[in-house]
């Protein structure tokens, strides 16, 4: 009697169980795809677009043509269509994410024939690898997702030319909007230890975040 309950316990637990383990597993296996499609609804949504405050945004980032301009952290694209059309054809902007479904959709976005000087990057998740040096290199939203911001910082610096710049947009820490935050003091220090240090600063731009650009 005890070992046909046992059974019975047992096939209860694999009938509940397997398909759990199953859901869990693929769920892991298309991550990437699943965080695709829940970010690219939300990324050019009219919300986000007044919330962020774009075109503001681009003005005071001042970008010159015949730049160049990393995006990290590029997701939809919409910073990279803005920084292409400030860079002009005489300039390069380099669009780079780390998951490979937001790298598809870019690429799809920005062919090469009709967008010569877009340039699509595949980074790492836990390191800035860019092919070269830009003259700015923009994050918007991407560093409360780093494993190790500070060391991500790190690497963005060694790819600036001279005279190079890093702008930064973050969650303010009374954010609702993410549970991580990166503190302004914190990202200073990180910039100081990378000879970097805050050239323009606008906390009330960018509702429930802040702008810092260092040079």
């Amino acid at each position: 009697m005890q070992e046909a309950r046992g059974k019975r316990v047992l096939k209860r637990m694999l009938w509940v169980g397997l398909p759990l383990a199953i859901g869990s597993a693929l769920a892991w296996y298309y991550r990437d795809w699943i965080t695709a499609r829940f970010f690219l609804r939300r990324l050019e949504s009219d919300e986000r677009l007044r919330r962020l405050r774009v075109d503001d945004v681009v003005r005071l980032l001042e970008i010159e043509p015949g730049s160049s301009v990393a995006d990290v952290g590029a997701g939809s694209g919409l910073f990279t269509g803005r920084f292409a059309e400030r860079v002009g054809p005489s300039g390069r902007v380099l669009a780079a994410d780390a998951n490979p479904e937001m790298v598809a959709h870019l690429r799809r976005r920005f062919p090469v024939d009709e967008s010569p000087n877009v340039h699509i990057v595949q980074t790492p998740r836990d390191a800035a690898t860019l092919p070269e040096s830009v003259d700015l290199v923009f994050v918007c939203l991407t560093l409360h997702h780093i494993p190790d911001p500070e060391g991500y910082v790190q690497s963005l610096a060694a790819h600036l030319k001279p005279g190079g710049r890093i702008a930064v947009i973050e969650f303010n820490q009374d954010s609702p909007m993410h549970h991580r935050k990166i503190v302004r003091s914190e990202l200073d220090r990180w910039m100081s230890e990378a000879d970097l240090q805050v050239v323009l600063e606008k906390d009330d731009l960018i509702e429930d975040a802040y702008l810092r650009i260092y040079g």
